[in-house]
């Protein structure tokens, strides 16, 4: 809809919001590293917890409630808030992170063709999350060791941007 616009990004959760000050209406995604992988939590427990939540933390009144499968698990919710303008919700949850893309302006304006167009847009880049199972080595520049990896590897999996350190994981 327009130029979406990082407002936090610290430690495991990273908010982009986008306002449509014309339409009254704003677009917000959130990403939040849950590192289900290596915790063990698959996709399908972590979108079962979130089940349990969804009454309690989406404000407003459910209208509808739908469950997503594919590519990977999750919600798709409208709801009704107090003053009458309705919300969406979709919640994707990867091997390691939650999506949250969410919608929110006057009236019904939600339900409209810009909610529809927005929603419809979403696409999961597959090449981050079907990582083919290769051994990679790796060896630092200085050529003291080197490491052979089952996967490819990630590199730089800290979040602190300003870290000295890089950190290198594969599941």
């Amino acid at each position: 809809p327009g130029k979406f616009y990082t407002t936090s990004d610290y430690w495991r959760i990273k908010q982009d919001l986008c306002a449509d000050m014309s339409n009254g209406a704003y677009y917000a995604a959130y990403s939040i590293q849950t590192y289900g992988l290596w915790t063990g939590q698959s996709p399908e427990y972590i979108s079962s917890r979130i089940d349990s939540i969804i009454y309690e933390r989406v404000p407003g009144k459910i209208q509808e409630r739908k469950r997503i499968t594919e590519p990977f698990p999750g919600h798709d919710i409208t709801t009704l808030t107090r003053r009458g303008d309705v919300q969406r919700y979709k919640i994707i949850i990867t091997p390691n992170e939650i999506l949250m893309f969410l919608m929110g302006g006057n009236g019904d304006y939600v339900s409209g063709p810009e909610g529809q167009q927005f929603f419809n847009s979403i696409q999961l880049n597959p090449k981050k999350y079907n990582t083919p199972v290769l051994p990679t080595r790796i060896s630092p520049s200085s050529g003291r060791f080197a490491v052979t990896f089952p996967t490819p590897p990630l590199v730089n999996t800290t979040t602190d941007p300003k870290s000295k350190n890089t950190w290198i994981a594969s599941y």
